[in-house]
């Protein structure tokens, strides 16, 4: 009886690991994004804390960050209409 309860626990686990497997990838990548942000934003306050500039290309990394973001937020949108 016990074997059987814990077999239909792990099928269980395993459809909800199925499905939630899109939005744990989209998660992780909403997450290094953030990290990608939060170092890019480190970067030019150091810059501008010495007096540098530090990022070059500054406009060309706000761009793609912006392209990235709506990337994101289009793949998340996806995902609920999905869901």
């Amino acid at each position: 009886m016990g074997s059987l309860l814990i077999k239909a626990t792990l099928k269980k686990i395993k459809k909800y690991h199925q499905k939630f497997r899109h939005i744990k990838r989209l998660y992780k990548s909403v997450k290094k994004f953030n990290s990608l942000v939060e170092g890019v934003d480190a970067l030019d306050q150091a810059g501008r804390s010495f007096g540098l500039e530090r990022l070059e290309n500054k406009e060309k990394v706000i761009e793609a960050l912006t392209i990235i973001r709506a990337d994101l937020i289009a793949a998340l949108k996806l995902e609920k209409i999905f869901r």
